[in-house]
């Protein structure tokens, strides 16, 4: 019989061994738990417990975790490499509030024998928070007698995604005239390079319009089944430590609040700049496209709650002051766009001021994200442009 006392005196890197070994363990089982407890809190708790948006969900007559469901479904768990608009969603898709019709695009009211207008842009023209009906492309369809209105909104796109995504689009669907509704997304994904650290390094990107890192490499999983940050086999003992020390190359919420300061009076400027740049780059070439295939574009810059003047609720003031950089990057940008000599004679049209006069109350699920009433303020927006510039509704 072995003496233990004698064996681990004798080979003392044995227990030294074995006792890392447990510390190990337990430190991976109990950051597995944490793992697990913030995936819950943050995916399921969070949606459940949030009375504000739960309330806001349910005037609008849907229930908010089955807009959570839908959006985890369509954005998390879906998504489909695209060659050059990143990714897009996957077809078919019937979901509680949100369906997806056989090209892969948000469904609506459909009028077969109307003439069509496409609308283009990110998750605001999608809508996550809305039914079908309730999209600002669905809305226009109510108001119009004559054109059915096409929701081509992909969540993350910015102006640059949605122009291949025209390109790929005016190819099979004949369209009299195109909306591109943008703003929040030239900010957001330009915003996201900046935090990446390689704003400066790759010229390239910079001038097109930086491309949605997280759902473009879901898309490549989902497709290919390659594997990234998001390897399965990562020891939750590092993925405890990028909650709260998330890598260079991952967008959060945490990091969002520290990777912009309204005192980088340099760096807003900077970024303002291209941002601007590349919005009216974009606009020209669309301009071109359009013409060549006898569409009229119209461009809209859309409104947030950073440059809105409807009086906010304490929940949506709460929104405001929480990403104060990314605030002052906006109000820059609107003030840049605003004075630009080129967009005046490109069917521009700065709809920022919109939901001004929106009654008092929760319109803002987030910064940008709207529920069916200031959709629907929008759309009459945009239908008033419509009828009083262009004669087609």
């Amino acid at each position: 019989m072995i003496d233990k006392a004698n064996f681990f005196e004798r080979n003392p890197w044995i227990g030294n061994l074995v006792i890392v070994t447990i510390v190990l363990g337990a430190c991976e089982l109990g950051s597995f738990f944490y793992i697990k407890y913030d995936e819950y809190k943050t995916r399921s708790l969070k949606t459940a417990t949030n009375p504000r948006a739960i309330e806001m969900a349910k005037k609008d007559g849907v229930a908010w975790e089955d807009l959570n469901f839908d959006n985890r479904k369509i954005y998390e768990q879906s998504l489909i490499f695209h060659p050059y608009r990143w990714f897009q969603l996957a077809p078919d898709y019937a979901g509680k509030v949100i369906n997806i019709d056989n090209f892969g695009l948000r469904k609506g009211l459909e009028f077969k024998k109307r003439k069509k207008i496409g609308v283009f842009g990110g998750s605001t023209v999608f809508s996550i928070f809305t039914a079908d009906s309730e999209t600002i492309p669905s809305l226009l369809t109510k108001m119009s007698t004559k054109y059915e209105f096409l929701n081509y909104g992909i969540g993350a796109y910015n102006q640059t995604a949605s122009l291949m995504n025209y390109i790929e689009q005016i190819r099979v669907q004949e369209l009299d005239y195109v909306i591109f509704y943008d703003g929040v997304n030239e900010i957001g994904r330009m915003v996201e390079k900046y935090e990446r650290g390689d704003f400066d390094d790759n010229q390239q990107l910079k001038n097109m319009g930086y491309y949605h890192t997280e759902f473009t490499r879901n898309g490549i999983e989902k497709t290919f089944g390659y594997r990234f940050e998001s390897n399965p086999n990562k020891p939750y003992m590092l993925r405890f430590f990028d909650i709260f020390f998330p890598p260079q190359n991952v967008s959060s919420s945490r990091a969002r609040q520290k990777s912009l300061s309204p005192e980088d009076k340099n760096e807003l400027e900077m970024i303002s700049d291209e941002i601007v740049k590349t919005y009216v780059h974009n606009i020209r070439m669309i301009t071109s496209i359009s013409k060549e295939y006898g569409v009229t574009p119209i461009f809209i810059w859309q409104p947030d709650i950073y440059v809105t003047q409807k009086r906010l609720t304490d929940s949506e003031k709460k929104l405001y002051d929480k990403y104060q950089g990314l605030r002052s990057l906006t109000k820059l940008t609107l003030s840049k766009i605003q004075t630009n000599d080129t967009l005046p004679n490109l069917n521009f049209f700065d709809l920022s001021k919109s939901l001004d006069s929106l009654n008092e109350g929760d319109h803002f699920f987030d910064y940008c994200h709207l529920n069916s009433e200031a959709n629907r303020k929008i759309a009459e927006s945009i239908f008033s442009i419509l009828n009083s510039e262009f004669d087609v509704i």
